[in-house]
């Protein structure tokens, strides 16, 4: 779908409660304004989507082809979805630009979400998670934002078994907002 069909779907379908997308192209960044969307899944350039006006939002799927971000600000995605249950990230076609990691990891710190919390996250799956510097900020952000997580699951790559102990050891330091949050790690 073209970023055109999706504003003139947008402005005739002010009803809409479930989109799915797909995008490859890395066309003009794109704001998400529907105040009845329910349902968001979204696959292509994630720094090339907005999410502005999606108050009743419960369900988020997102899986990057570029993760890189230039421009992506997770404080602005978390901060339009207040009604946020169900996140799932999908890191598989991911594409990591180190250039960008300090800004990237610097946009997570939780200082930058210190009038935020995600009152109604309840799940939350990150899908081929590798244990990146800025992987681990988002899961520190999450575990301290969401209230009442219930589970979190990291589908994680497969990798060396240091690493990934050193992994469950990491994540078990992180402050917990909620104290029935689960931590389940699948290889």
């Amino acid at each position: 779908m073209s970023t055109e069909l999706l504003k003139n779907l947008e402005s005739h379908c002010p009803l809409l409660e479930k989109l799915v997308w797909f995008r490859l192209d890395d066309g003009d960044s794109v704001d998400i304004n529907a105040p009845m969307l329910k349902s968001f899944d979204f696959t292509g350039i994630i720094s090339s989507i907005c999410l502005k006006n999606v108050p009743r939002l419960l369900k988020v799927s997102l899986t990057g082809f570029d993760m890189s971000a230039q421009h992506l600000d997770f404080a602005k995605v978390f901060k339009s979805c207040p009604a946020l249950e169900h996140l799932l990230i999908n890191f598989n076609f991911a594409v990591y630009s180190a250039k960008d990691d300090n800004r990237i990891l610097e946009s997570l710190e939780l200082e930058h979400f210190s009038d935020m919390t995600l009152n109604y996250l309840r799940e939350v799956e990150l899908k081929c998670y590798a244990g990146t510097p800025r992987e681990m900020q988002l899961i520190k952000l999450l575990l301290a934002k969401s209230p009442v997580l219930v589970k979190m699951l990291i589908d994680r790559r497969s990798g060396l078994l240091e690493t990934r102990v050193n992994l469950f050891d990491e994540v078990s330091s992180f402050i917990l907002a909620s104290p029935k949050a689960e931590v389940v790690y699948i290889d």
